[in-house]
């Protein structure tokens, strides 16, 4: 018997493996595009499958409706497709599921991307509604973007990480700036 989760859902295994032609014949047999598989679904697993045809498996599940808002994971650790694509730093994903209908309505997704300081990233979630002025709610501290960025700065430097160069500093401390009111 096979225990692996993953082949409990045929869907899985072929998007874990990239294999386009095998995902859209599992998709045109009437299988769930938003299937969940130990908390997560099919199009956070492509997400996270980090091959290279997971942009184009993205865009094959988006196409046959997967919900690019679905929360994922446990109640402890619960994120969106986007917070991952984010996270991961997955520019061409993050576009593909913004044009998907992802909602750019919380805080956490321009945290990440502050945190991890890609300017181009930042620029779409903005574009999209992102609120530079919305601080996030579930830290302690309730910090604004600009104040994950600046951390996240001052801890690399401090390790002697290289982390990015003075000019997309510069851009992301423009795009993060907290204009007054």
């Amino acid at each position: 018997m096979n225990n692996d989760p993953n082949q409990k859902i045929p869907l899985i295994g072929a998007i874990l493996t990239g294999d386009i032609t095998e995902v859209r014949h599992i998709l045109s047999t009437g299988a769930d595009v938003d299937a969940n598989n130990s908390g997560y679904t099919v199009l956070y697993r492509a997400i996270s499958a980090h091959h290279e045809d997971a942009c184009k498996v993205v865009r094959v599940l988006l196409e046959a409706g997967a919900d690019p808002n679905k929360k994922q994971g446990t109640p402890y650790s619960e994120t969106t497709p986007l917070g991952l694509a984010v996270g991961d730093n997955l520019t061409s994903i993050v576009e593909l599921l913004l044009k998907g209908g992802a909602n750019v309505d919380s805080a956490y997704a321009l945290h990440i991307a502050a945190k991890r300081g890609n300017p181009e990233i930042l620029r779409m979630l903005i574009e999209h509604g992102g609120n530079v002025r919305l601080a996030e709610p579930d830290h302690a501290l309730e910090e604004l973007p600009i104040d994950v960025f600046e951390f996240s700065l001052a801890y690399r430097r401090s390790r002697s990480e290289r982390f990015l160069d003075e000019e997309t500093i510069q851009q992301v401390r423009e795009m993060l700036a907290v204009q007054p009111i």
